[in-house]
């Protein structure tokens, strides 16, 4: 059949066909783009065969010759974006005699797919585009000829039928059917380019209809780019998956394919492409709340679009860009952001997203605080899209109208709009608003004293909160779902408490104090109920981890070296892209190996007293701003009492109380210090002085800026001179729920057999420590302070922490491991995961206040021949280490501190451990010297492992240790020993109550 053949990158070849005779040109490799085109001699163009441009891939052209003809046909075969060479084969081929009929069908067919199939709605020379009737007339003749023509030629007539289709909701259907049959004849080709662009095709058409169709069609075009090595089609394939799946709600599992499409274009310049991926980058991080994440991508999708020009592209990121930029409260920004959409947007004429615009800015001006600047823009979106007869968007005004009225304290006015809202709301079961309205109808009805009404809109709201949880949302999700609607467990606690007071005997205060502990602690418990397999060890997670590790390293180095241009560098920016695909891709295995999480959600009194001993009492502070109050539950006690001092004045305390205990080795300021720990412990204990009287256990669940305060250092009430810690002992959890998960996984997860105890102490950490072969380098000294290190070049040696480590080996003998100096690094610790009573880890500790994995421990960093060696171990890393411990102790400066999440507390190197297994952990909230740290640990320890009261009690034993230092008038301010705090229950024994 074949009688001609050329393969050339492009070429002008003279040609003479007769009736019956036609060409095909294939593209080689598959994928690239060709042309081609036919030159009557002495003529224009008889017709133009052609692609789109950009290494988008092509069908088989084809060329039907219905009559003689003489002159030339032109081909071109054009690079993919790669600058990979590309070649066009162009194939003559005859068929015998065919019927009149037949060769006009035929030929006809090949001039309407060469019309229709890649310039839009027009013909050549802009006459008018085939309509979709007559594609359906000329693909039923096709069908019936018998000729090895007519299915090639169907195939892009289909295929062009389906895109038209695809432009009317009306013909969706025959959209969907039409791009299939074309698919199906694409398989027959043996071109799996051409399948590849009918399967995103198909996708694109079922988006909307049929969501599940969709995923498939994507998913299998994902497939075959992969098996062929296109990367750029294998970008496409990911940026359509996320993009369905985003609309689908599943947001994580949608940023996991926008990375892997990132990842193609990050080798490359700027592009259209790029941008687009970026933007839908931003906006699902915006949506998450993750605001600081969604920003530099927003920011790169816009320059990119400005340098092209692309208004409508532009306004959509600024769009996205001005709202994340008001969950980051940079208020400046963000209103400059929505001014430069707003104008684009009046340039386009698009009243619609003019209106959505006026929405965000007043959003933005409402977040600010400024409610007088915000109403006026929401009037104009409410104006706008009454106007439009788009009640949906009108809606979401309307609760922002109520917003501003609750601001300015008028919450009958803000019940007309949030009624409005409501209705439409729950007409089209809108999760999110919806739930907002039933918040903000709660608010107002509490303000208004109905507290019937407040009480039953609150409980529907954070039914709603929940079920959009339970949905798909898991660890990772649910960290900013639930840092941000933390605010609806504060109102119906402070709803039902009212309630209570009204009503004592219904049971109200109850459900109060469930709402509380609801809103705490909720991603930690969760984490902590996962069973030890959890974080499941496949091949593309270890690879991750490993690449994330490496990343840790290199941006580690980067700042050991003394660089000033660490931050912002490439080094970060490489660690926070990989850090978002780890947690992408934890949050896939969590839906994968999802499990019953302990639930909080009937975690109530009676679950609290069942935790707690006869002397035990759980503290819980709750600072809600409507009523800051303290809750206490003991075996026979449950009460709560209103805090006397507002949740602003308590802050302005607190600030003044910590000032002053970080500068506590200044004897000067000792009265001064005593005299602010007496003040706030007036505010904070004074109300449950009554408890007081006899030695207690103190279990005490802090809230807000409390997380920083260490409350054996306030002034006893009922003592009147002297430390709470005189009399109680004191340890910290998240909530009595994580209580109940921690000492739950322990009961159920109990090793056969326990090592003794593994310490790591004294690392080496740079060429200036003496121990290192390579000459120190100038002006670098050792210090005595365990410093929080902010620079990396100038980490002290911590001397001292040698004491420690013998003073374990002291009690324990050979049952204890004790790694020093160089042996003392990450790779040793890995290497020793297993079980244990006791894991020590004297090293300095880095906390990230924005990205809570890399809060990390640093240890030697420089090996027996002063080679820089890996040393920091990250909090993602000690999370998957396979090393429970019942106590883990970190000596080193600040190592409670972590990011600040509302409900959840400072999350850092504490939860980390809390989820690697440990049952107790005891860190530092300031910093803190070196010499008193070591003698304080040999103190705690001579009674945790001696033979009186504290024996095997981690709890009991810090606290006699606190009580034996302030009896040296030495180590006397609280500065030397208030530090150290314990989270957990404490024990490393069985509790036989």
């Amino acid at each position: 059949m074949f009688d001609h053949f050329e393969a050339l990158p492009e070429a002008a070849i003279p040609v003479t066909l007769v009736r019956g005779e036609f060409l095909v040109a294939e593209a080689i490799p598959q994928g690239m783009d060709i042309e081609l085109r036919l030159h009557r001699s002495g003529g224009e163009p008889l017709v133009v065969t052609d692609t789109q441009t950009g290494g988008d891939g092509t069908e088989v052209l084809v060329f039907f010759c219905d009559r003689d003809f003489r002159g030339k046909v032109v081909f071109r075969a054009h690079p993919d974006t790669y600058g990979q060479d590309a070649t066009c084969r162009v194939t003559l081929a005859r068929t015998s005699d065919i019927p009149e009929e037949t060769s006009r069908t035929l030929a006809e067919a090949s001039r309407l797919g060469s019309a229709g199939g890649h310039t839009g709605q027009e013909g050549p020379e802009g006459q008018p585009g085939p309509t979709i009737a007559q594609y359906r007339e000329l693909l039923a003749r096709l069908e019936t000829l018998d000729h090895p023509l007519a299915a090639r030629l169907a195939m892009p007539l289909w295929r062009e039928l389906g895109r038209r289709a695809s432009q009317s909701p009306e013909t969706r259907a025959l959209a969907r059917s039409s791009l299939a049959k074309s698919l199906a004849l694409a398989r027959t080709c043996a071109n799996d380019a051409l399948v590849l662009e009918l399967l995103s095709e198909c996708g694109e058409a079922a988006r909307a209809v049929a969501p599940l169709e969709a995923r498939a069609w994507f998913q299998e075009a994902l497939d075959l780019a992969k098996v062929h090595g296109w990367m750029r089609r294998t970008a496409i394939a990911h940026n359509d998956l996320g993009t369905l799946l985003h609309s689908l709600g599943d947001i994580h599992e949608a940023l996991y394919h926008f990375h892997h499409a990132l990842e193609y274009h990050e080798r490359r310049g700027p592009s259209r492409e790029k941008a687009i991926i970026l933007y839908n980058l931003g906006r699902a991080y915006t949506w998450l709340g993750l605001s600081r994440d969604a920003v530099p991508y927003l920011v790169q999708a816009r320059d990119i679009h400005a340098a092209q020009g692309n208004g409508r592209s532009m306004a959509n990121t600024h769009t996205i860009l001005g709202t994340a930029y008001s969950q980051a409260r940079d208020y400046d920004s963000a209103e400059q952001s929505l001014l430069a959409a707003i104008a684009l947007r009046k340039k386009q004429g698009n009243v619609l997203q003019l209106g959505v615009l006026w929405d965000h800015l007043g959003s933005a001006y409402l977040l600010k605080g400024d409610s007088e600047a915000a109403a006026p823009h929401f009037r104009k979106a409410w104006q706008t899209f009454s106007r439009l007869g788009r009640e949906d968007f009108a809606a979401i005004t309307a609760l922002n109208l109520a917003n501003v009225h609750l601001e300015r304290d008028r919450p009958d006015q803000a019940l007309v709009f949030v009624r409005r809202g409501l209705d439409t709301l729950a007409r089209r079961s809108a999760s999110v608003p919806l739930a907002q309205a039933h918040y903000l109808h709660a608010d107002a009805q509490f303000r208004l004293g109905r507290h019937e009404e407040a009480r039953e809109s609150i409980a529907t709201a954070i039914d709603l909160v929940e079920r959009l949880g339970r949905k798909g949302y898991s660890l990772n999700t649910e960290l900013p779902l639930f840092a941000s609607r933390h605010q609806y467990f504060e109102l119906a606690a402070a709803i039902f408490l009212a309630s209570h007071h009204e009503h004592p005997d219904r049971g109200y205060r109850e459900r109060a104090y469930s709402f509380v502990e609801r809103g705490l602690a909720r991603t930690t418990v969760r984490r902590i109920a996962q069973p030890p397999e959890f974080h499941p060890a496949t091949p593309e997670k270890r690879a991750l981890a490993a690449e994330l590790l490496e990343a840790e390293d290199r941006y580690g180095s980067s700042r050991a070296a003394g660089s000033d241009e660490w931050f912002g560098s490439a080094e970060e920016a490489e660690r926070l892209r990989l850090l978002h695909r780890y947690r992408i891709l934890t949050e896939r295995d969590a839906k994968n190996q999802r499990t019953q999480a302990a639930e909080t959600s009937r975690f109530g009194p009676e679950q609290a007293r069942r935790l707690l001993r006869r002397d035990d009492l759980l503290v819980t502070y709750h600072l809600n701003a409507r009523s800051p109050a303290v809750w206490v539950v003991g075996r026979d006690v449950f009460e709560v009492h209103p805090l006397p001092l507002s949740v602003a004045e308590l802050e302005v305390e607190v600030a003044r109380f910590m000032d002053l205990l970080r500068d506590g080795k200044n004897l000067s300021g000792a009265a001064r210090l005593s005299r602010q720990a007496q003040r706030l412990g007036s505010a904070l204990l004074k109300p449950i002085a009554e408890h007081l009287r006899s030695p207690r256990r103190l279990y005490v669940v802090r809230h807000r800026f409390l997380h920083y305060v260490p409350f054996e250092a306030l002034e006893h009430p009922v003592l009147g001179r002297g430390p709470l810690i005189e009399k109680h002992v004191v340890a910290y959890v998240p909530s009595a729920s994580t209580l109940a998960a921690l000492r739950e996984r322990h009961s159920a997860v109990r090793p056969a057999m326990r090592r003794g105890a593994l310490i790591l102490a004294d690392p080496v950490y740079g060429d200036s420590d003496p121990r290192c072969r390579v000459k120190a380098s100038p002006g670098r000294t050792s210090a005595s302070k365990r410093a929080d290190p902010s620079s990396e070049t100038k980490l002290p040696r911590l001397p001292q922490s040698r004491r420690e480590g013998q003073a374990i080996r002291d009690h324990l003998g050979e049952e204890a491991v004790v790694l020093t100096g160089f042996a003392a690094n990450r790779e040793a610790l890995m290497r020793r995961e297993g079980d244990y009573h006791l894991l020590h880890l004297a090293a300095h500790g880095r906390i990230d206040a924005t990205q809570p994995e890399f809060s990390s421990l640093i240890l030697s960093r420089r090996d027996e021949r002063g080679r820089r060696t890996p040393g920091t171990l990250p909090a993602f890393q000690i999370e998957h280490l396979r090393m429970r411990a019942d106590l883990v102790v970190l000596s080193g400066c600040q190592t409670a501190l972590g990011a600040p999440f509302a409900g959840e507390g400072l999350l850092g190197l504490t939860r980390a451990f809390f989820t690697s297994g440990s049952r107790s952990v005891v860190v530092s909230q300031i910093q803190v010297d070196d010499f008193a740290t070591a003698e304080l640990m040999i103190t705690f320890y001579g009674h945790l492992f001696g033979d009186g009261p504290a024996h095997m009690d981690a709890a009991l034993a810090l606290a006699q240790a606190k009580r034996d230092f302030r009896a040296k008038p030495r180590f006397a301010s609280p500065y030397f020993w208030s530090g150290f705090v314990l989270f957990g229950d404490g024990l490393l024994r069985e509790d036989p109550e």
